[in-house]
């Protein structure tokens, strides 16, 4: 079914209107799209075509994925990203135009060329001032940084609204009449989105928490294996505190001999501890880490002062945060060095220490830490995109369980020191 010049005419300027919607919702200049008059032409000539194929219920149904694969091609942007400037712009431009469908109901114009002909002018007229205005790239923005409940709104915003236009269109049924039903057919849709939303996340945070135990899990066969081994050690140990009691005439010598060495066997005893912490996928994590230190000759001594952890943060989520921390302080040390860790637990939140050879700190550098792209590490070019992201992301998570990120220079005789801690 062809196009009459007057639909043909509200169409092009639909598309034109669209477009500069589009430009200022993505902040960006007509001429400054990817081949947008090649772009445009395609894609009226092809609904130009398929409405001579097709009756006009399909064509305009067709409408709408031909013009987002065009927006796509013209803007350059996302899926994700177009979808969602697209449906803005689209629920824009319908708003207007059913205010001006409203005036024509009041006044009883009922002339369909008249209500074509100053509908369109009006709308897009009063569309274009208000597009200087608006700001409808605030309002994408804000948008896209919000949760899926927000973009699931919008969505079923455009879809209700585009069966207002089906209806409108194809159908002898007053719109107005259906608006109760389009609503309560909206919001069904909008709480089946809830729902979907939820149950995902819930899947997710279970096939996330299941991957850290596979991963994680032949970390605690390992140190079931080192506390076997060091079993067997015992002896050897003892044999070395008698051949030590044997070496030294004086007590002042032998004293502090003996010291050293069961400092030395109790830091190196108490990392097995880690065996004795509530939550193994945590336990194998830092085991893992401990194997990592010493392969750079590095050491961590760990003090656990809580073995019955308790917090709100999954612990999948728990050891990316861990992850960092303990990454940075190895990271900030020389080989031979030690950082130390504390792990405690209290009033159902976890206390997570490091504490490691470090910068003395100011209120500035305190505050840059966490910012995403801020590093005190030495970066070459390719290594940029790669850096100053942990800490922030860290900071991140932890906001999103109401945890909270400490950052100081303990009292220390010598070496400055800095201890990083989370409460969580």
């Amino acid at each position: 079914m062809s196009l009459s010049v007057i639909e043909y005419c509200c169409f092009i300027l639909d598309t034109l209107f669209e477009v500069l919607c589009l430009c200022r919702i993505f902040s960006m200049k007509i001429w400054s799209t990817n081949h947008p008059l090649p772009v445009i032409l395609t894609y009226m000539g092809l609904s130009t075509f398929f409405s001579y194929i097709f009756p006009d219920s399909i064509t305009t149904l067709l409408l709408f994925p031909m013009s987002y694969l065009a927006y796509i091609i013209m803007y350059k942007k996302g899926y994700l990203e177009t979808l969602i400037g697209y449906f803005l712009a689209y629920v824009y431009i319908i708003i207007i135009q059913d205010l001006f469908m409203m005036v024509f109901s009041r006044f009883n114009i009922e002339s369909p060329k008249l209500q074509a002909v100053i509908g369109e002018t009006g709308s897009i007229s009063i569309g274009l001032i208000l597009l200087l205005f608006v700001p409808v790239h605030k309002i994408y923005t804000a948008i896209m940084k919000s949760n899926l409940y927000i973009k699931c709104t919008l969505i079923d915003l455009a879809l209700m609204l585009l069966m207002e236009i089906l209806i409108t269109k194809f159908t002898s049924i007053d719109a107005t009449v259906m608006i109760p039903l389009l609503i309560s057919f909206a919001i069904i849709v909008f709480i089946s989105d809830y729902l979907i939303i939820e149950q995902q996340k819930t899947i997710t945070k279970q096939q996330e928490s299941l991957e850290s135990y596979h991963t994680y899990e032949p970390m605690m066969d390992n140190l079931i294996k080192d506390i076997r081994r060091r079993q067997h050690d015992y002896a050897n140990e003892l044999n070395a505190i008698q051949m030590i009691a044997c070496s030294y005439d004086d007590y002042a010598s032998l004293s502090k001999a003996l010291n050293e060495h069961i400092d030395a066997a109790a830091r190196d005893f108490r990392q097995t501890d880690l065996i004795k912490l509530n939550m193994k996928v945590l336990s194998g994590f830092l085991y893992s880490k401990l194997e990592t230190a010493r392969k750079a000759d590095k050491d961590i001594d760990f003090t656990i002062k809580n073995f019955d952890l308790s917090s709100n943060m999954p612990e999948y989520e728990l050891i990316k945060v861990v992850g960092i921390l303990t990454d940075n302080a190895l990271e900030a040390v020389e080989p031979h060095d030690c950082i130390k860790i504390e792990i405690d637990s209290d009033n159902n939140r976890i206390i997570f220490t490091t504490i490691n050879k470090g910068p003395k700190l100011t209120p500035e550098l305190r505050a840059n830490m966490v910012k995403v792209g801020y590093t005190t590490k030495t970066v070459t070019n390719s290594m940029t995109s790669k850096r100053g992201t942990g800490l922030a992301n860290a900071k991140q998570l932890l906001d999103s369980y109401n945890g909270e990120l400490y950052i100081e220079n303990p009292p220390a005789s010598g070496d400055t020191l800095i201890k990083f801690e989370f409460i969580v």
